[in-house]
């Protein structure tokens, strides 16, 4: 599986024509982060992708040993198709499911969304499976091929700066089980691939994945206000940064989180203009580079 990680290609962020706005916050001890368009470049701009592509579909599986019959390029195209399409729908009944239960903003395991998927693709089609399913890979390879991401410039170096004068880390993200394994992978030097993120506190990360639940819900800034409570950490000592002001400023600020903007990539700003719930909601800060927060932090 590492060699997957392997593979990530560079990519490099797309200027806003934003101008930063900071300054320094001297009660600041903590600061939390959104991942994706934030700590991570994402090609797609978001976890989730609307331009998955059938062919990632079939290297997941051929990745994992499963082969459907297919003989022509046309009918390659048909199978691949055909597993989006049940991988989809997973994800939308997943959805409606929650829903049902009065969760506004759901999300999904994305182990089991690829199980239900092939589970019912064996009723549909000629499968070969040639060994165990391995659904984490399976997930991982579908992932990489149609969301390819790198850090931001100066990722690992502000992070362990801020860890350095004792400035606690965490996260609170919409992610998937694959995520701290991607922070893990690029913040260690490419030597580990691991649950847990080097230089941050792992008990203070909170994934939308693990609760079934994501933003731009306040479920996982209440669970992360929590935990930060266990910590003695109040919310005027925090920072939440974030590249998305529904996402991420707005229920940040109702938790009394001190917010940052990020706007140093075209493709994951979220601005959110037209939305009514923001009209009103302004960030502490803007910043258009990961080095800009040692200034508001620590005055450096």
């Amino acid at each position: 599986m590492k060699q997957l990680f392997k593979n990530l290609k560079r990519l490099h962020p797309e200027t806003t024509g934003l101008k930063p706005e900071i300054s320094f916050e001297k009660d600041i001890n903590t600061v939390l982060f959104d991942i994706y368009g934030t700590l991570l470049i994402s090609a797609s701009g978001d976890i989730s992708s609307s331009n998955l592509k059938w062919k990632a579909a079939l290297s997941a599986f051929a990745e994992c040993g499963i082969s459907i019959k297919a003989d022509t390029e046309k009918e390659k195209e048909i199978v691949g198709e055909s597993i989006l399409k049940e991988y989809f729908y997973a994800i939308k009944q997943s959805h409606k499911n929650s829903k049902k239960n009065g969760i506004e903003f759901p999300e999904v395991n994305i182990i089991d969304i690829w199980q239900q998927t092939v589970s019912t693709l064996q009723s549909s089609f000629e499968i070969n499976i040639e060994k165990p399913i391995d659904f984490e890979k399976m997930a991982i390879t579908f992932e990489f091929l149609n969301n390819p991401t790198f850090p931001m410039p100066g990722m690992k170096e502000v992070l362990e700066k801020l860890s350095k004068e004792g400035i606690t880390l965490g996260i609170i993200s919409n992610a998937q089980f694959f995520t701290p394994m991607i922070m893990s992978f690029f913040l260690s030097d490419h030597n580990n691939i691991s649950q847990k993120i080097p230089l941050f506190n792992n008990s203070l990360c909170v994934y939308s994945y693990e609760y079934g639940r994501a933003k731009p819900g306040i479920f996982l800034y209440e669970k992360s206000a929590a935990k930060l409570r266990e910590h003695v950490i109040l919310p005027e000592n925090i920072l939440y940064i974030g590249n998305d002001m529904l996402n991420d400023i707005y229920p940040a600020q109702q938790l009394g989180f001190k917010t940052a903007l990020f706007a140093g990539d075209q493709r994951s700003l979220r601005l959110r203009k037209d939305n009514p719930a923001i009209e009103k909601i302004k960030p502490n800060h803007i910043i258009t580079e990961l080095n800009q927060i040692l200034t508001i932090v620590i005055n450096k």
